[in-house]
């Protein structure tokens, strides 16, 4: 249940290249080449993290996190759908609330069709505080596009 991301092509390029990794930023990605070496996908200790303010359906947040997938809407889905982060709406976004989880066990279920959220899941509640976590973090740190000037 190892998975691999666009994330990871720095990590991977810099390490070929013998080039060191940006010291003043933090990478979600990972190096790949003990893929290209073994044909394994090396486990990651940062889950994998996405948002999408402009996604088609209202779980805008998921989350990869060894064989799990963790899906949440923001404020319940009340949030507008973005197709840039501007400042107004940057101050909105990381004061969103994640909501409504579903949380699937993509090594058991790969279709998605059992939503494990509040069935008594042993690590629910540190799979959603994860997510929680994570997001705030992505949020923090995420840049507010300007407008361009008219």
């Amino acid at each position: 249940t190892n998975v691999a991301s666009s994330l990871d092509l720095l990590p991977t390029v810099c390490e070929l290249a013998n080039a060191e990794l940006p010291p003043d930023r933090p990478l979600d990605g990972i190096s790949l080449v003990p893929l290209l070496k073994s044909g394994e996908i090396p486990e990651r200790t940062k889950p994998l993290v996405w948002v999408y303010y402009n996604a088609i359906n209202d779980a805008r947040v998921a989350m990869r996190h060894g064989p799990w997938k963790v899906l949440a809407r923001l404020n319940s889905g009340r949030l507008p759908r973005y197709e840039n982060l501007t400042p107004p709406r940057l101050a909105e976004a990381r004061d969103a609330e994640l909501t409504d989880f579903e949380i699937f066990n993509l090594a058991d279920d790969p279709g998605e069709t059992l939503n494990l959220a509040g069935r008594g899941l042993a690590n629910d509640a540190d799979l959603k505080e994860l997510l929680k976590a994570e997001y705030q973090s992505l949020a923090n740190d995420s840049f507010a596009w300007s407008r361009p000037a008219q």
